[in-house]
């Protein structure tokens, strides 16, 4: 399976942010740019993508770090995802 590229995903999610506001993760990735309806339901990319708008949204790291914990579990729970990993 071809692994989808997120080349100028930063782009993406600031123009998520700059025109609606965020409330979580998992708002920015489904609701507000799509990246949540990819194959990968961008559970792979999930932190890149949170650490590319903390500085934007005030989030420290554990913020970070809980915000990306909370995708995996809305993955799990509400969407039986979960990504399999390498090997």
């Amino acid at each position: 399976m071809k692994r989808l590229s997120y080349s100028g995903f930063r782009e993406t999610l600031l123009l998520g942010l700059a025109r609606l506001v965020v409330v979580d993760l998992v708002d920015l990735l489904f609701r507000r740019v799509g990246l949540g309806w990819t194959r990968s339901m961008a559970a792979d990319a999930s932190r890149k993508c949170a650490e590319a708008v903390c500085d934007i949204l005030g989030w420290d790291a554990a913020r970070v770090d809980a915000e990306v914990a909370a995708y995996a579990d809305h993955l799990d729970r509400q969407h039986a995802f979960r990504p399999v990993g390498p090997g």
